[in-house]
């Protein structure tokens, strides 16, 4: 009897949702608030307002925990995300799957990547793919490391660009590009300008570091460099965003690691100073990553062939970024 009230409940609610109600939920989870989902929907605020209350009515289950400052989904809100996000994400590649296959490609290619994933192979492989395909168009998400390999096994995206801490027999990798850190501090900054620095001339100096919600192995050499630099507790900025730790750096507020290549255009521009030691050191290795047990969009399976294809033809030397290579 149990089991039968438990079906009924869920066909009852599968035969009364309404799936806009979905999409309006995943904008709000994803831009963390009813505000900035409002701007994405193109809808007023009080519709996207009422539609999260219509869905929590239909559900009869809170969603989020909300007030005029504060925005976070429930439990049982985030288990709901990850199932709306993979449900929507297959609605959307069915409809490009059920297109006239003689017909131009189009669609768009889903990309996820971590923040700052900066090379001139994935530089190339977006230019020549609008070139080949310029019907088709690019929605990139920038997640942390950790939001990206979990969406990957939950099967809210096909493929991602990103670290990788460890790899999950599931999923395929590539090696895409190595990249080399290095410290570097703003132009408010004691040290900026300075000459001859030393490694021992950082001790004791504030820090800025990129901290992502999960730690990685891939991170354990930027640790281990930033220990031996006896940087001064507490740190004066944390961030799981590498954009965020530039710019406050560039700020002036302490002393950061960022990628040197990444780093090379405000270095060239005056906004950052290279700090000790000199030589290429903390590597990170850059992936791509592909869940096979997925069926991808036409428009996704072709540009992961064409990046594939510049990675064979790309020799590894040209795909290792050492210190002070710039990539535009």
């Amino acid at each position: 009897m149990m089991f039968r009230a438990a079906a009924g409940a869920c066909m009852k609610i599968v035969d009364t949702l309404d799936w806009n109600l979905l999409r309006s939920f995943v904008a709000i989870a994803e831009e963390g608030g009813i505000t900035k989902a409002a701007e994405r929907l193109g809808r007023g605020q009080p519709a996207v307002s009422s539609a999260l209350k219509r869905l929590e009515e239909t559900l009869g289950q809170q969603l989020a925990q909300r007030n005029a400052t504060h925005f976070e989904l429930t439990e049982t809100g985030k288990l709901l995300y990850e199932e709306s996000r993979a449900i929507l994400t297959s609605i959307e590649r069915l409809s490009t799957l059920l297109a006239d296959p003689t017909a131009e490609l189009s669609g768009t290619v889903r990309i996820t990547m971590a923040s700052h994933m900066t090379s001139p192979l994935l530089i190339e492989a977006l230019r020549r793919f609008h070139q080949k395909f310029p019907k088709a168009s690019f929605d990139i998400k920038v997640l942390n490391s950790h939001d990206i390999q979990h969406g990957l096994h939950q099967g809210q995206f096909y493929f991602a660009i990103c670290p990788v801490s460890y790899k999950r027999e599931e999923l395929e990798y590539t090696h895409l590009f190595k990249e080399h850190c290095s410290f570097y501090c703003g132009a408010g900054h004691r040290l900026f300008g300075v000459e001859g620095l030393e490694f021992r001339d950082l001790a004791n100096e504030r820090a800025i570091i990129y901290r992502p919600s999960s730690f990685s192995d891939q991170l354990q050499s930027l640790t281990e460099l930033r220990q031996k630099a006896r940087f001064a507790e507490p740190f004066v900025g944390v961030s799981e965003n590498l954009e965020e730790v530039r710019r406050m750096i560039i700020a002036g507020l302490g002393v950061g690691a960022i990628p040197t290549h990444v780093a090379a255009r405000d270095e060239k521009d005056g906004l950052l100073w290279r700090l000790p030691p000199y030589e290429p050191v903390m590597p990170l290795d850059i992936y791509l990553v592909v869940n096979r047990k997925m069926r991808p969009a036409p428009s996704e399976a072709a540009f992961i062939k064409l990046l594939q294809e510049l990675v064979d033809v790309t020799p590894y030397a040209l795909r290792v970024y050492p210190a002070g290579e710039a990539t535009g």
